[in-house]
Order: structure tokens, then C-alpha cells, then sequence
């Protein structure tokens, strides 16, 4: 009797359907002007440190900054208690000059 249940095969079972959760979503493709929009929206927030970048990175990294946000934040924040003034009109009316910058061989 045991050598003919091991000649039957086991029967199959169906595999149960994925949830609906599980199954791929609709992808919203965005349209140039969107992605234009979201491009100029970003690039406001840019700032070329050029020739600094090192520079910026050994001081965030020594001050145990993760983010780049972090070291804007502590530069202005330490600016404002110990620069030249903590009124925000005194940032505002500051402006860089053409030759703190070196020219660009771009």
C-alpha cells in the first residue's frame, strides 16, 4: 500500500491572486513646463562656492554639520551673533563686489 501512495501525484494548488497593493501604480508623467518650473524653483536655492567647495566641506565636517542647509544656517547664525551686526538690514544692504570673485576661464 505504500508503493502506490507514492506513485500518485500530489495534486496542484492554485496560487491565490496579489493584492491590489502589491500590483504596479500608474506612473504620472510631468509635462516640460512642469519640470521646467520645478528646475527654476530649485535653482533658487544654489549657491557657487567655486573654488571654496573644499573649503566649505573641511569646515561643515569639522563642526560636525551633516547638510550643507546645516552650514548655511550655522555661517549666518554666527554671522548675525558675532559679524558685523544683528540687524537683518545690515545683510540686506550688503553686497558682494565683482573682485571678491576671480574671474573664470569658462
Amino acid at each position: 500500500m505504500q508503493q502506490q501512495q507514492q506513485q500518485h501525484p500530489v495534486p496542484k494548488v492554485a496560487i491565490p491572486r496579489l493584492p491590489s497593493t502589491a500590483q504596479k501604480k500608474f506612473r504620472n508623467f510631468k509635462t516640460p513646463e512642469t519640470k521646467l518650473a520645478e528646475k527654476r524653483l530649485r535653482d533658487r536655492s544654489r549657491v557657487y562656492l567655486g573654488s571654496q567647495s573644499e573649503r566649505w566641506q573641511e569646515v561643515r565636517d569639522r563642526n560636525g554639520l551633516k547638510t550643507s542647509e546645516d552650514m548655511a544656517k550655522f555661517l549666518l547664525d554666527s554671522y548675525e551673533k558675532f559679524g558685523k551686526g544683528s540687524s537683518s538690514q545690515k545683510l540686506q544692504k550688503t553686497r558682494p563686489r565683482s573682485s571678491d570673485y576671480p574671474e573664470s576661464d569658462e
